[in-house]
Order: C-alpha cells, then sequence, then structure tokens
C-alpha cells in the first residue's frame, strides 16, 4: 500500500477545511472600500463540488471591529444574489451555501464584512466552476464541503403575482429561505448594511439574531434594506467525534485512458482528537481486498504494471486526517504526510452517536477519479 500512496494526486488542486484555520497565510485579494473599511483576505476559490455544501473561509482585519460578514452568492450568469451570514471560527469566519446542482455549470460569489461606524470591505466578484468531485477540477483552490447542513439563505423578496422566490441552480435540502417586503440592491453599500445588522460580536459563535435580504445584482445600486428576525434559535450542538473508530471504505478509480477500472476495500482505524469545531487524527490505512487488471510492465496507467495495487493487500500506511464537525455533519480531508506523496481525499457523512458514515471523493492521478463509501463505529 505504501507504493500505491506514493502516487495518489490531485494535480495542482489545494482542497481547504471548513472552518479549520490554514497553516499559510489566506493571500490578501484586497477589497474594493477605500474609506478604512475592513480588510478582507480571502483565497479564491476556483471549483465546487456539486451536490455539496460548498464553504467559504476569509480572515477580517480588524477583527476586534469586526460586526458582521456575508457570503453573497448566484448562479453563473444570474439575476438575483443570494446571501448567507458567516460564522467565527478560530480566528477565521466561515460561510456555508447551499448545494450546488449537478447542472449547474458556475457560480459567482463575492464576501462583504462591516464593522463599528458601518465600514465596508468587500472582495472582488469569483466565479468558481461546479465539477461532479474533486478529481473533476483542473487546478486552483476547491471550496471544502459538508456533506449536509443547516444553512438560512436570506434571499429578495418576488415582485407583486411573481410567486414564491426560487433558489435557482441551487438545491433546497437543508435550507430555510428568508425573504422580506422589498429586494435589496446590490453593491458594497447594500450589503454593508446587511452584514451590520447581523446583530452579532466579533466574538460570538454565531449570527443567527437577524437575517438581511440578499440583493439583486447591481453595482454601486443603494436600496432599502429589509431585516427580519431569524428565530434566534441556537445551532444544533456539534457532536463528540473524540475517541477511537473503527471500520472499512469501499471505492472505485476510473483509468484514464483505458476502460478499467480498480475496486478496493480498506480497514480504518484511528483516534479522533478534537476541539470544538476541528478534528484530527493520524489514520491508519490497511488494503483488504483489490481487483483490477494488470498491465505489462511500464505500460499501465501511471506507468505501472499493477495500478490497483493488487499485489498490496495487507499493507498498511499511516495518513494524516484534519477536517471539522458541524452538528452532526462531518467533513475531513485525507492526505499522505509522506513529502513526496499529495494524496487528497474528501471524506463528507454525518454522525449518528457512536457511528458515522458518508461518502468520500478524489482522485488518484491526473485524469483518474476516486469516490466510495465509508463507515466506522466507536467501540
Amino acid at each position: 500500500m505504501e507504493r500505491g500512496l506514493r502516487y495518489v494526486i490531485v494535480a495542482g488542486v489545494w482542497l481547504a477545511m471548513c472552518g479549520v484555520s490554514v497553516a499559510a497565510p489566506l493571500p490578501d485579494v484586497g477589497t474594493e472600500d477605500s474609506t478604512g473599511g475592513i480588510r478582507i483576505e480571502h483565497s479564491e476559490v476556483s471549483c465546487v463540488v456539486a451536490e455539496q455544501h460548498p464553504c467559504f473561509e476569509a480572515r477580517l482585519e480588524p477583527i476586534e471591529e469586526v460586526r458582521g460578514a456575508r457570503v453573497y452568492f448566484s448562479p453563473e450568469g444570474g439575476r438575483h444574489w443570494y446571501s448567507v451570514a458567516m460564522e467565527r471560527r478560530d480566528g477565521t469566519f466561515v460561510g456555508i451555501i447551499p448545494k450546488p446542482k449537478h447542472e449547474l455549470k458556475g457560480l459567482d460569489y463575492y464576501i462583504e464584512a462591516a464593522g463599528e461606524g458601518i465600514q465596508v470591505g468587500r472582495t472582488a466578484d469569483f466565479s468558481p466552476v461546479v465539477e461532479s468531485g474533486v478529481g473533476a477540477c483542473k487546478g486552483g483552490r476547491v471550496a471544502a464541503a459538508l456533506g449536509s447542513a443547516i444553512v438560512t439563505v436570506a434571499v429578495p423578496a418576488a415582485p407583486p403575482g411573481a410567486g414564491a422566490t426560487v433558489l435557482a441552480g441551487f438545491s433546497t435540502e437543508g435550507v430555510t429561505l428568508v425573504t422580506g417586503t422589498a429586494a435589496v440592491g446590490g453593491g458594497s453599500a447594500a450589503g454593508a448594511a446587511a452584514a451590520a445588522t447581523t446583530g452579532a460580536s466579533a466574538g460570538s459563535s454565531g449570527m443567527s439574531t437577524a437575517v438581511i435580504v440578499g440583493g439583486v445584482a447591481g453595482a454601486g445600486a443603494v436600496a432599502g434594506v429589509v431585516a427580519l428576525a431569524a428565530g434566534g434559535e441556537d445551532e444544533p450542538e456539534n457532536a463528540d467525534v473524540s475517541g477511537r473508530w473503527t471500520g472499512t471504505a469501499h471505492g472505485t478509480m476510473t483509468l484514464p485512458g483505458v476502460a478499467e477500472v480498480c475496486e478496493w476495500d480498506w480497514g480504518i482505524e484511528m483516534d479522533l482528537q478534537q476541539s470544538g469545531v476541528p478534528i484530527s487524527a493520524d489514520p491508519v490505512f490497511t488494503l483488504l481486498a483489490s481487483a483490477g487488471p494488470r498491465f505489462p510492465s511500464g505500460t499501465g496507467p501511471f506507468g505501472h504494471s499493477d495500478p490497483c495495487d493488487l499485489d498490496y493487500i495487507g499493507r498498511s500506511g499511516v495518513l494524516r486526517a484534519r477536517g471539522s464537525v458541524s452538528g452532526t455533519s462531518i467533513s475531513f480531508e485525507v492526505t499522505n504526510p509522506d513529502p513526496d506523496a499529495t494524496l487528497r481525499l474528501a471524506f463528507t457523512g454525518t454522525v449518528q452517536q457512536s457511528q458515522m458514515s458518508g461518502t468520500y471523493s478524489g482522485s488518484h492521478a491526473p485524469g483518474a477519479d476516486d469516490s466510495g463509501t465509508w463507515s466506522l463505529r466507536r467501540p
């Protein structure tokens, strides 16, 4: 297995983890505010995975003056902007949006933040593509994602007689839509007021006290802002996943250039450490079974005669897992700590007391695509 893990890569792709601070500083993309507004440091997301809740992360400075932040998003070429509040997590702010549907080819987003005196910070507009899996993303930064989440989305009110507002291009699973009596104009001024009136201080754990109606696109437009109570309900307590977990994963990999598939079964053992939202572990993966083709020496995909690791059944390797828990949803990335390897597998799932399970996706090599299911139990 050790040799097999060494060539598992996602070429040029860096996968963020939802709500977990990264070691390297986020590059500053600047803001569109020139009057001393909140400074937003955010790494552009270039790809999101369909049918997963994308997470957008930013650092806001000066953090002690931040009074609210929101992610504004729209389907590619859409007429309306929707928005979600961002929550502070370990020095960063995280916003989770609804799941993009498979038929959506791309989306647009930006981040706005407000502070004392309604100082406004705003990023540029970004336009990530929507792909079926991490392996399909062709370079750049892939948004971290959750398999399930509870999301309150602010949408513009529909004109009289036009019926209810539709969340175009996105799934409504786990989503509550909040509308007002007037649409909010796009642009930094309206967005600033929206962020400022969330009523959440920089030290708060959430921004659920109020929701501001998202705006219709229109650079620099200023319109009335409608604030609506969001019920004031506390978010569900994060599941406790600390301790030892054991289980299995089953998956397949499509080999590039040939009409062949590898099929694997793995045994997994790991001791999870948890500090609120972030989780970490050094799991041991053991190859239990493998099926797939062999090739003449040097002629197979990736230059290997045994790309499916048929000769490595029973081998084990220590990997690295880093991720987060939100309510009963869990999301973590598995990588190889070996500096010569760049393994990236994204696991998402749901925790139910002493059990958790879900799906994973990633890529073994350029052109390959991995996917599968996993299940763990806590003794």
